[in-house]
């Protein structure tokens, strides 16, 4: 009796310490993985991406082409935005680069509703800059951007009445070029306060480049670029998402350890 005890607490004790190498593995395979998704997700490299992205676009991801884009689910969500301002002759950046902030929903399917600002603090006091966003829809590829200053907190109040809305800039997106190299465009006139030329591309669902170019002016005596690289921010993933593999990896352990155990026991009585 004692023999097999030994002998069936011996391979039990094997199979349980297969199990937890097996488990250990897994576990240390998806921590490496998940280090190198936020090595790939670091803010330094997607700016760098961006910036090739201006030089570049077409070669930036244009995976998404092959059915036509529908810019009111384009537009809708959060967007994070770097601005600068640059000298068209020299590329350098002028002054400093400012980070942005574009939240936008759908209202109604040919209207989207939304607010900009800068600092990425959401709350009324440490924020600047804070403007209401409304984008008319004429087609799903085309519409008018519009902005107004807010009067009101933009945190507080869906609407501001008192809000006056100008067109930024009206849209007519082009679809260039073919295959990997295709990129969505849109050009036309820059009706801010300083008055130029803008092209817009769209290169996957989730980036976008603007330029607006700008004459000389009497005050700078030069012309200027004005430079926005934006990207959308993925929604906020559930705990399963972000854990439901380690839930799951920790669950199939404590299985694997509840039958060696219920194993063991079961062969301790049967050896008495």
């Amino acid at each position: 009796g004692m023999v097999n005890f030994m002998n069936s607490f011996k391979t039990e004790f094997l199979k349980s310490s297969h199990c937890l190498s097996i488990f250990l593995c897994i576990f240390s395979t998806n921590c490496a993985v998940t280090a190198q998704l936020q090595s790939l997700l670091d803010l330094d490299q997607i700016s760098n991406k961006f910036k090739e992205f201006g030089t570049k676009p077409v070669g930036f991801d244009a995976s998404f082409h092959a059915e036509p884009l529908n810019f009111a689910q384009f537009f809708v969500g959060r967007w994070s935005v770097e601005i600068k301002v640059q000298s068209p002759e020299s590329s350098e950046t002028i002054g400093d680069i400012v980070q942005g902030n574009y939240i936008i929903r759908r209202e109604s399917s040919s209207r989207l509703r939304g607010i900009y600002f800068e600092n990425v603090t959401e709350s009324s006091t440490a924020v600047k800059n804070t403007l209401r966003v409304i984008v008319e829809l004429k087609t799903p590829h085309s519409g008018a951007f519009k902005t107004a200053r807010a009067r009101t907190d933009i945190f507080a109040d869906d609407d501001d009445p008192d809000a006056k809305y100008r067109t930024l800039f009206a849209f007519d997106f082009k679809q260039e070029g073919v295959g990997d190299g295709a990129v969505h465009l849109a050009r036309g006139t820059w009706r801010g306060r300083r008055k130029g030329e803008y092209q817009l591309a769209v290169a996957s669902p989730a980036t976008f480049h603007l330029t607006a170019a700008f004459p000389p002016t009497p005050e700078d005596g030069a012309g200027r670029l004005l430079v926005w690289n934006g990207y959308k921010q993925a929604p906020p993933k559930t705990f399963w998402q972000m854990h439901g593999v380690m839930a799951t990896f920790l669950g199939v352990a404590w299985i694997a350890v509840r039958v060696a155990r219920w194993r063991f026991v079961r062969g301790e009585c049967e050896g008495l």
